[in-house]
């Protein structure tokens, strides 16, 4: 399944479809310039450099909207069976009527920002009378990658380790294919557990609502702050998107756990575990990111936990031997001999000196009551009960009068 990892590699793969290539350049002309250029003599326009190289797979690649007129935006849906959460024909012939503007990613979701756009004047204005009133000024347009989904393009189809190596473009099972100019990007998905959602009132929009701090994101630090003396396992927290930080999935907490040799089950975490996972987290996401095709560092235990059912028996890059536990509800790789789950408690906080004396008084209380009878505490709580059914307090000013006991000769006289 595509984690933080890969699915900001996605991100910047999207981020094409808001580049120089879908802008035209107004110039001094009284031609329109509402379409994307035919050759080269009509307007200059860069090639698409290639994603591949690090320098480009930063987070900064794009990240402000350019400016000027864009191209138009065209949709084609090749599948004849798309996922279940997809959108209807309809909403994909509005959808035309917009460029893309930004493009952000939360966790594992993704999200482009649709703006309308207007056509121009010779002025380089926005025409009124052309415009569609009806149509909201903006839109989002979400993807979830699912188990098998991953964007793509004609130069850069992704691998993914659930996946068999197939750089065709479009890959087989896609379901999605934008144009904008001469950029193409693709949705595919083989096992049809993503999703694409259009606006607000959706699942997926209703999920980036509710998802924790990004990983990626400044104050992730903070965030992570909060698994210090947490009773639940570190997996289980680090695994679920609203707890503590999104974005971290099952193969990102099992290399962070083996890289701060951290049992994934233990709990009350120390100050000084929290600090190591934050360190190591912030590297991996990096490392990552900056990666081709999965191409990590051979001592990670990446490499050996997608060979659970092999026979051999797999060993770390130091010789460790690995084993595959459940944690979180997920198949985890640990290292035995570095990843020791201890056995802690909360710590009690310390009481007040206050306290101390009301729970000596308590203490003495009961000690002292142990010493009368029990027909004797049965009249006590008797001529104490009041007439809500609760006992008045004992040491309140009013006494109670002693109970009186009706005889024979009491009787006579009140007849």
């Amino acid at each position: 399944m595509p984690e933080l990892v890969e699915v900001e590699k996605f991100r910047l793969l999207l981020l094409r479809l808001c580049s120089k290539e879908g802008v035209i350049v107004s110039k001094s002309s009284n031609k329109k310039q509402n379409h994307c250029p035919q050759n080269e003599n009509e307007e200059e326009s860069s090639s698409p450099s290639s994603i591949l190289s690090s320098s480009l797979l930063s987070s900064s690649l794009l990240s402000s909207s350019p400016t000027g007129d864009f191209s138009p935006l065209s949709i084609e849906c090749p599948s004849p069976t798309p996922p279940k959460n997809f959108p209807t024909e309809a909403e994909i012939k509005i959808l035309q009527q917009y460029h893309v503007k930004d493009v952000e990613r939360k966790g594992k979701l993704l999200r482009l920002i649709m703006m309308l756009t207007a056509t121009t004047s010779n002025s380089g204005e926005a025409d009124k009378s052309t415009c569609i009133d009806p149509l909201p000024p903006m839109k989002y347009v979400y993807f979830h990658m699912g188990m098998t989904g991953r964007i793509s393009t004609p130069d850069y189809v992704p691998s993914l380790e659930s996946l068999s190596g197939n750089d065709t473009f479009p890959p087989p099972h896609t379901h999605l294919i934008i144009k904008v100019g001469k950029v193409k990007v693709a949705f595919s998905d083989p096992r049809r557990f993503g999703a694409v959602s259009i606006d607000s009132n959706g699942p997926l929009d209703s999920q980036w609502n509710t998802f924790a701090t990004d990983a990626l994101d400044p104050d992730s630090s903070l965030a992570l702050d909060g698994l210090i003396g947490h009773r639940k396992g570190v997996k289980a927290l680090l695994l679920d998107q609203r707890a503590i930080v999104s974005g971290v999935g099952n193969w990102i907490a099992d290399e962070l756990c083996y890289q701060a040799r951290i049992h994934p089950d233990q709990a009350y975490l120390t100050n000084d575990e929290v600090k190591l996972l934050k360190f190591h987290l912030d590297n991996i996401l990096k490392i990552g990111i900056d990666a081709k095709d999965n191409d990590f560092p051979k001592d990670w235990i990446f490499h050996r936990r997608w060979s659970k059912n092999s026979k051999t028996q797999m060993k770390d890059r130091d010789g460790n031997t690995v084993l595959f536990i459940q944690s979180g509800g997920r198949s985890s790789a640990i290292v035995p001999s570095l990843q020791k789950n201890q056995k802690r408690k909360r710590k009690k906080p310390e009481s007040d000196n206050s306290n101390d004396d009301v729970k000596n008084m308590n203490t003495s209380a009961t000690t002292n009551t142990k010493s009368i009878p029990k027909k004797e505490k049965a009249l006590v709580k008797k001529r104490t009960r009041t007439s809500s059914g609760k006992q008045q307090n004992k040491n309140s000013k009013k006494e109670v009068p002693p109970l009186r006991i009706p005889t024979r000769r009491s009787k006579r006289l009140t007849k």
